[in-house]
C-alpha cells in the first residue's frame, strides 16, 4: 500500500495537535496563586519550568503573580489580574513584551442583591426605591 504525500503531512499535522510548536522562548518561572497557560488549543495551569513557545498566553487571575523568563535570561513580572502573549526571544530585552492588566470581576451573590434582578440600576445621587 502506497502512503501518500498528504496523507503524511496529515499525520504529522495530527502528532503536533495540542502540542506547543517551536522551540521554547521562554519558561514559567515563578508562580502564586492561580495562573494559567494557554498553549495551542489548551488552557492548563501554569507549572514552575514550563516551557513557553511564541504565540503562548499566559493569564494571572485574581490576587496571583507569575515570573516569565525568556531564554536570553531577560524576565518579565505578571502582576494580579495580567495576561502576556510570548513573543520572540527579544520580546523583552526590547521593551516589547507588555503585560496587560485588566480589572478584577467580582461576583456578587445573588442571595445579597441590594436590587432585584433585571432593575435598572440607580442614577448617582438618587435613591433606588423598591
Amino acid at each position: 500500500m502506497k502512503i501518500s504525500d498528504a496523507a503524511v503531512g496529515l499525520a504529522l499535522v495530527l502528532a503536533g495537535y495540542g502540542v506547543t510548536a517551536g522551540a521554547a522562548t521562554a519558561r514559567v518561572a515563578q508562580t502564586a496563586g492561580r495562573v494559567l497557560v494557554t498553549q495551542t488549543t489548551a488552557t492548563v495551569p501554569a507549572q514552575v519550568d514550563m516551557p513557553l513557545s511564541t504565540g503562548d498566553r499566559i493569564a494571572v487571575v485574581g490576587s496571583s503573580a507569575a515570573t516569565v523568563v525568556y531564554t536570553n535570561g531577560c524576565s518579565v513580572t505578571m502582576p494580579a489580574n495580567s495576561m502576556l502573549t510570548v513573543g520572540g526571544v527579544t520580546q523583552c530585552s526590547s521593551a516589547q513584551a507588555q503585560v496587560q492588566t485588566t480589572q478584577a470581576v467580582t461576583t456578587v451573590d445573588p442571595a445579597k442583591r441590594s436590587r432585584p434582578p433585571g432593575a435598572p440600576l440607580p442614577v448617582e445621587g438618587s435613591k433606588l426605591s423598591r
